[in-house]
Order: C-alpha cells, then sequence, then structure tokens
C-alpha cells in the first residue's frame, strides 16, 4: 500500500458556479457550495491533477481536504456536501453556470455529511468513486452540491482554490501500486471439512476463481501440516491447474505418517512479478470409517413377529457416536427398498435412539407390522462424516403361522397334539433364526400320551431365553405355575403360547 498527498497547483482545475451569474469563476481564489444573499446557488467542480498515481494502480481511498468558512451557519449547525461524479471534461476558464459538464447525479456511497463546527476550519470528504474514475478515464472529477440546510437561508461554505495564496485544498490518495498486487480467488474447499479415508490414501484440496490482473498467475501452492507438530511435517505441494482459474492438489496422507486429526493448508497464489498472497486457509478433519455393524439377532431365517426386533451394535476406531440405517428389500440386490429407516431421523424405531455411542448394542423394531414376506436386511453405521460399509446382509421370512384350530376356547381341556407340535415347531424355527440351538421336548404320541404339565413347561421354558435376549417383557401367563396332577391343562395355555410366538 502506497499513500500520496496531492496539494491544489496551476494543474488543477477547481471552479464554481452560480446560478445569477454567467461569468467564468475559475480564475478566482475561492468556491463555494450554498445559496448566495440574493438566493442565487452555488455549486463547486474540482478536477486533481492525479499524474503522481501510477499507472495501473489502484486506489483504495481518496481524502479532500478544504478549508472552509461559512455564513449563517452556527456552531452545531448540520450540513452536507452531495458528491458525485463528472462524466463529461472541462476546463476551469471555460465553465459557467450555463456551460457545466455533466454529472451522474447518483445518491447513496457518493453522498457524504459531516456535522459542521462554525469555522473557518480543515474538513474532508470522501470523492475515492470520483478519483476511481478519473484515473480509469471515465471521470473528470468531482462535483460537489448542497444538500439539506445548505440549500436555503442564505447559508453557504466555502474555500481557497488553487489559486489562493494560502489553505489552498489537498487530496490524500491511498493506492496499491501498479504490479503489487497478488492474485486472489473466490472460492474452494470449505474451511473445514471433514472426512473418512484409509491408509495411503489422498484428500482433495482446491481453490477456484484465482486470478491476477497485473502478470497473471504463476503458480498455486498448497503448504500442508499435521496440527500436533506444528510444522514439523509441512509439505509444499504444487497445485494442479485444471484451467479455469481452478487449481487443486490431492494431498497423501502416507506423506503426514498416515496421521488421523486435523491437518492444515493454507493455499498460496503467486503471480508472475513474484507477489503472492494466501488465498484459502482449510482445516481437514481425517478420521476412519466406522466398521461395518454386527447384526447379532436375527442371523438369518423365518419369524411370525410381523415387527421383528434386530438387535445390532458397530464400533467406530475414532470412537465416534454413530447414527445407524437398516434397509430391508425384497430383493438381494436392494434395488427395491420396501422399509428404511435412521437412529436419527426415526427415534421411535431404535432403543436407545440419535447418535449411539460406539459399540453400544442398539435394537431396532418398526412401529407398523410388516407384510409376510421374505425380505433382505442390512444396516451401516454413520460417524458424522460418511457412512461406513454394509452389514452381511441376511435372510428374513416372515411368515404367517397359520395356527391349526384358530379359535380355541379359553377352557376347553381337549388340547390336541397337533397343537402341541405345532408350537414346538415353531418355537424352533424362532430359536435358529435368532442364532440359538433347538430345543428338546418331552415325546407325544396321539391318542397314547395326555397332555402333562411339562409339555407346557418345556413351550414355556424354551421361549423365555429369547424374550431376555430381546429386551421383551416375558407374557403374563394365566398360570405362571403349573402344577402336575393339580392345575388343568386348557385352551388358554395354548393361546397364551401362540400369542408369545409371534412376539419373537
Amino acid at each position: 500500500m502506497a499513500q500520496v498527498t496531492i496539494t491544489a497547483d496551476s494543474t488543477w482545475h477547481d471552479a464554481y458556479t452560480y446560478s445569477t451569474y454567467a461569468g467564468e469563476q475559475g480564475s478566482i481564489s475561492e468556491q463555494s457550495v450554498g445559496q448566495g444573499l440574493d438566493s442565487g446557488q452555488a455549486y463547486s467542480y474540482i478536477k486533481p491533477n492525479l499524474s503522481v498515481v501510477p499507472a495501473g494502480a489502484t486506489i483504495t481511498s481518496a481524502r479532500l481536504y478544504l478549508y472552509t468558512s461559512s455564513r449563517n451557519l452556527n456552531t452545531g449547525d448540520y450540513y452536507a456536501f452531495r458528491i458525485n461524479t463528472i462524466t463529461s471534461d472541462w476546463n476551469e476558464l471555460t465553465i459557467h453556470y450555463y456551460n457545466t459538464p455533466t454529472v451522474l447525479y447518483v445518491d447513496g456511497p457518493q453522498y457524504e455529511g459531516s456535522a459542521y463546527v462554525h469555522g473557518p476550519q480543515w474538513i474532508n470528504i470522501n470523492i475515492t468513486m470520483q478519483m476511481i474514475a478519473q484515473k480509469a478515464g471515465t471521470g473528470y472529477g468531482a462535483f460537489i452540491g448542497n444538500w439539506g440546510s445548505l440549500g436555503s437561508n442564505g447559508q453557504a461554505v466555502w474555500w481557497p482554490t488553487s489559486e489562493a495564496e494560502a489553505n489552498r485544498p489537498y487530496l490524500v490518495i491511498d493506492y496499491i501500486p501498479p504490479d503489487a498486487i497478488p492474485p486472489t480467488a473466490t472460492g474452494g474447499t470449505p474451511a473445514a471439512q471433514y472426512l473418512n479415508l484409509t491408509l495411503g490414501q489422498t484428500f482433495r484440496v482446491e481453490v477456484t476463481g484465482v486470478s491476477d490482473a497485473g502478470s497473471g498467475v504463476q503458480k498455486v501452492q498448497f503448504p500442508t501440516w499435521t496440527t500436533p507438530g506444528g510444522q514439523d511435517d509441512i509439505q509444499w505441494y504444487n497445485g494442479v491447474n485444471a484451467g479455469g482459474g481452478h487449481w487443486y492438489y490431492d494431498i497423501p496422507i502416507s506423506n503426514h505418517g498416515n496421521y488421523y486429526g486435523e491437518y492444515q493448508t493454507h493455499v498460496y497464489a503467486f503471480d508472475n512479478n513474484g507477489n503472492s498472497q494466501a488465498v484459502r486457509t482449510v482445516s481437514t478433519f481425517i478420521g476412519r470409517s466406522p466398521n461395518a455393524p454386527i447384526i447379532s439377532t436375527p442371523v438369518s431365517g423365518t419369524l411370525y413377529n410381523r415387527r421383528p426386533k434386530v438387535r445390532l451394535s458397530a464400533t467406530d476406531p475414532d470412537a465416534n457416536s454413530l447414527v445407524y440405517e437398516i434397509q430391508f428389500a425384497t430383493d438381494v440386490a436392494f434395488t427395491t427398498i420396501y422399509h428404511t429407516a435412521t437412529s436419527d431421523a426415526n427415534p421411535d424405531h431404535f432403543t436407545p435412539n440419535g447418535r449411539i455411542a460406539t459399540g453400544t448394542v442398539t435394537t431396532w423394531q418398526p412401529a407398523a407390522n410388516f407384510a409376510y414376506g421374505t425380505y433382505y436386511v442390512r444396516v451401516r453405521a454413520n460417524d458424522g462424516v460418511a457412512y461406513g460399509p454394509w452389514s452381511n446382509t441376511l435372510t428374513l421370512a416372515i411368515s404367517n403361522p397359520n395356527w391349526t384350530d384358530a379359535n380355541i376356547g379359553n377352557a376347553d381341556t381337549a388340547i390336541r397334539k397337533v397343537w402341541i407340535d405345532e408350537l414346538r415347531s415353531k418355537i424352533n424355527t424362532v430359536r435358529i433364526a435368532r442364532g440359538l440351538e433347538v430345543a428338546s421336548f418331552t415325546t407325544i404320541s396321539a391318542n397314547v400320551t395326555g397332555v402333562r404339565a411339562v409339555h407346557i413347561t418345556e413351550l414355556r421354558t424354551a421361549m423365555s431365553s429369547m424374550f431376555t435376549t430381546l429386551g421383551i417383557t416375558p407374557p403374563v401367563y394365566t398360570d405362571p405355575t403349573i402344577t402336575a396332577d393339580v392345575t388343568n391343562r386348557k385352551g388358554i395355555h395354548i393361546k397364551e403360547l401362540r400369542n408369545a410366538v409371534i412376539q419373537l
């Protein structure tokens, strides 16, 4: 950044016009803004000599200093200048009220207000936009008009011009010298990115909109290091030019000890004149993907519960909490998804739910009954960065039990062998699907063996461990204990067992 102070001299053009006077007033030693005593209006025009500002420089600020005096303005009065850009050329010796240059009248940033303390005193006004236009050849100085109280009641402000002996105006300009402006960029990788990688993989940092209006972009570098050791492992990577101002580099974590954690990348753009600057700073957090979940139950097979419970768990190498996604499909390729749910979006399906601590056993159960049929089931976990791999696929059939004699009377004591056999078969089918060994039962012969207490008790026992594993409250049986030669075996016992089977 450079600064120059330019004092008004004979190379400046400064003049004012007055609405009741047609002659030129550019050769006199003062100029004015406001209302005269005869109610005429004064407007000022200033065109400094900017030759000391180098060609190609970028003006960042221009403040015009004026030694002002006033009429009919008291201490504490407020006045304001209207500053606009002059868009046609002019000369101080030919300008008058009926021969003025074109002015672009725009409010907003080109309007400057100032509090006024009864003078004489130095004030400064912002004419940055006007000087930028003048240096670019699209403007011809600054128009200074009245605003507010300056346009009435004989109130006016005046100051010495370039022809004055003392207190002449001066201009302070800040600018960036030509060929000292480094390249810039407009976009690229977010300031923070979170990725899961395996050993030897790379992560990409990119920057877009890289440009240099002067000598052009020479190169873009991507110095990168891991956070714990400061910059002890810094590597300067020369970026790949993808064209159109797009540069990138794929940074191998193997160059940094395959570190899992935070990486810092400061992207520097260089021009052909040796100028450079950091155009982007990126923090990359490298983690590892969650492991594939394990479905502990069921393990494939057939269930009779239309809202089957699935127990699962997964671990994360970085100890992050996990969100689970479960999918049921009607084909092994998972092209037709029958049902999907996640532990954060469907909290009523999961226990626990939301983000779940790594390694925690989680139970999923749908909120509504599934249709009978065969399904393919898989689960995956997300650590907040990305999903890990899918679990092994299990095949699960949800079958209608189709009980013989569906309507059994509660007090019916004529218990049939087929009812017991069906229960034994379906309970063992469920035990297999739940990853348990089949249960052994006491032999029954039709029309020979009477239904004994042990037959009912064996069925209850074969199911009790599954209730415990699944976290299901066991049924409350009408007769919690069936005692031989005491408790009558009846239909309610069979119905309760059937209802229990379809809960597993």
